[in-house]
């Protein structure tokens, strides 16, 4: 850090901080593999952890929300290997990684994720990341065009009976 000090030009300091990206994107590559096979071979479980991510904030005192993210990323990476080569490519970035495995996080979109994978990790390489997340959405909703809305109605109609039964006085088949 002290050749910073060197620096100071913007062109200096951006070839800089572009290295220093890719090559968090190779470490992120290594690190999303080791945490796969990990749970392919249920590794974590010999220090008597139940989860992967258990396993991993334990190990390397990450944040839940850090473990998680990895975990998803690697659980994801098993089903979509590209996942990681393209990370160790640096033509896609962590975060967008982290976003496509949120898709496959997402049990009702997970099946269609494999028909537009190639597409999304494509358009992550050439889109900045708003734009990304936003197409991203866009699809989400399209592929799970009545699942929210779905779960929400059948929750509402649960309610609704629920507060019929209240109103009857019949406390007795909701408990």
């Amino acid at each position: 850090t002290a050749d910073l000090e060197l620096l100071s030009s913007a062109t200096e300091l951006a070839h800089i901080l572009t290295e220093l990206e890719l090559m968090s994107r190779a470490v992120e590559a290594a690190t999303v593999a080791v945490m796969a096979r990990a749970e392919r071979t249920d590794a974590f479980r010999d220090d008597g952890h139940g989860t992967l991510t258990g396993w991993v904030r334990s190990l390397i005192k990450w944040s839940p929300s850090e473990a998680s993210a990895r975990t998803r990323t690697a659980t994801a990476a098993q089903q979509h290997p590209a996942l990681i080569d393209r990370l160790a490519a640096s033509t896609l970035g962590v975060a967008q990684a982290r976003r496509i495995a949120g898709l496959h996080a997402n049990r009702r979109v997970r099946d269609e994720l494999p028909l537009v994978f190639d597409a999304l990790a494509d358009i992550a390489g050439t889109l900045p990341y708003e734009d990304f997340n936003t197409a991203v959405l866009r699809w989400e909703q399209l592929a799970d065009a009545d699942g929210a809305h779905r779960h929400a109605d059948i929750v509402a109609a649960g309610k609704a009976e629920i507060v019929g039964r209240l109103d009857e006085g019949d406390v007795g088949t909701i408990i």
